[in-house]
C-alpha cells in the first residue's frame, strides 16, 4: 500500500486498512476492559480519600465512645456504599 502514491492508490484499500485498524483497536479496548474488571474482582477497589476520611472519623468516634461510656447522647452512623463507591450516612 505504501508503494503507491496517494493518487494511484485504490481507495478501497485505504478504507479497508483503516477499518481494520479501528476494529483491532476496539478489540484491544474490550479486552483491556474485561481484564480490568477481572483484576478488580480479585484485588478489590481502593476506597477514595473521602471514604477513607469518613471511615477514620467513624473509627475515632468509636474509639472515643468505648473509652468514655458516660456519653449517653451518641449518634449512630453507618456507611452504606452505593454502586459508585460513594458513601451515605444514615
Amino acid at each position: 500500500m505504501w508503494g503507491l502514491n496517494r493518487y494511484d492508490r485504490p481507495s478501497w484499500s485505504t478504507g479497508f486498512f483503516i477499518a481494520c485498524a479501528c476494529v483491532i483497536a476496539a478489540i484491544g479496548g474490550v479486552v483491556s476492559f474485561k481484564e480490568g474488571k477481572k483484576i478488580k474482582l480479585v484485588e478489590g477497589v481502593n476506597p477514595s480519600p473521602a471514604v477513607m476520611a469518613e471511615l477514620e472519623k467513624m473509627q475515632r468516634q468509636k474509639d472515643g465512645l468505648e473509652l468514655s461510656s458516660t456519653n449517653s447522647t451518641t449518634e449512630r452512623v453507618s456507611v452504606n456504599p452505593d454502586a459508585k463507591g460513594n458513601t451515605t450516612g444514615v
